[in-house]
């Protein structure tokens, strides 16, 4: 049987309900974490598709992606990294906020869950990952029909 990315939301979901005090917050974290996962590979996959597919929609998105690593240099702050910029396509490329504001902000939560053990991540918090992912699913299948080859 096959790995399916999208399957980690039915782990999240499982994560979410975790009955055991003790392991609690890291069933919160690795349930943001998931539902990240749940859905950003698919988004990966369909920004290296109509890339390879559009070379007009990649040389314009290339701009934009070295305009931004400009700005940021320019203000000292961190460089733009792979995950920003697959996200930052569905904005610059596709036209696509809402598809960029659900996935920017699973990935700045799955971010502080996998990477600060200071910032609290709750089970409210992972509810809202879960959401995201479930509300960015269909978005995105709904951009992979629009853009579907002959």
């Amino acid at each position: 049987m096959a790995f399916e990315y999208a399957d980690n939301l039915l782990v999240a979901r499982k994560l979410l309900r975790s009955p055991i005090p003790r392991v609690r917050c890291a069933c919160h974290r690795t349930a943001v974490s998931r539902s990240y996962y749940a859905v950003y590979p698919r988004a990966e996959e369909i920004k290296r598709v109509l890339c390879a597919r559009d070379s007009l929609m990649k040389e314009s998105f290339r701009l934009k992606v070295q305009q931004e690593k400009e700005r940021r240099e320019r203000k000292r702050e961190r460089q733009i990294g792979s995950h920003e910029v697959t996200i930052l396509f569905f904005q610059e490329a596709l036209g696509s906020d809402e598809v960029f504001q659900l996935l920017e902000e699973l990935r700045r939560l799955r971010t502080d869950a996998d990477y600060y053990a200071d910032r609290s991540i709750d089970r409210t918090d992972a509810g809202i990952a879960i959401k995201y992912a479930q509300r960015v699913r269909p978005l995105l299948e709904t951009i992979e029909q629009k853009y579907a080859g002959p």
